[in-house]
């Protein structure tokens, strides 16, 4: 069963993101309003219970959807990181995440394409985030983060627009260039 909190959180986002005409507007009203809806939701007494992590391994991390991810609807997911992700982009879409434990540091990117999948990939931001912090990606800023564990093991909820199922990873090359690579997103469904 469904934490009624999250339930009403995927309501009030999906109605939110019904108001927009677009791909494009969408994620602006996502990052713009959503930031604040997700915001009340996390202060709300009971939107911990019940959420379900799906244990990760060592190095690793894993991503359980909570409510969602029905295609073209939020999704809302829980995850445990035991490691952080390499710079990354979901398919160009907004994302945001509430620390509920551990620390983690992320960094926005500007990216240079200098030959077919091969970018530079430059620092804009890096910011901590600690428990009750959220972090939120914007598309119209740049999509393009990477997740860094500043602790043993940090749990979050994370949720996006629309249930990201693909996107893209950076990889360093020794050059210190990084090339791209599509990959597939999986989600514990509990």
């Amino acid at each position: 069963m469904v934490n009624p909190v999250l339930r009403q959180l995927y309501a009030d986002i999906s109605a939110l993101l019904g108001r927009a005409h677009s791909p494009a507007e969408a994620d602006n009203l996502f990052v713009d309003e959503g930031a604040e809806i997700f915001r009340k939701a996390f202060g709300t007494m009971g939107i911990r219970d019940k959420a379900t992590f799906t244990p990760a391994e060592p190095g690793k991390y894993s991503r359980t959807l909570l409510v969602g991810g029905e295609e073209d609807h939020p999704a809302i997911l829980a995850m445990e990181w035991r490691s952080g992700a390499p710079p990354h982009r979901h398919a160009g879409r907004a994302c945001m995440d509430i620390i509920l434990s551990g620390e983690l540091k992320v960094t926005s990117y500007k990216e240079e394409r200098i030959a077919e999948d091969t970018y530079r990939l430059t620092p804009l931001s890096t910011t901590t985030a600690y428990p009750g912090d959220m972090v939120v990606v914007d598309p119209r800023r740049t999509e393009i983060h990477e997740i860094g564990l500043k602790s043993d093991m940090a749990r979050t909820f994370h949720i996006y627009p629309v249930r990201a199922t693909s996107g893209q990873f950076f990889e360093r090359q020794p050059s210190g260039l990084y090339t791209q690579r599509s990959c597939v997103l999986h989600a514990h469904e509990p």
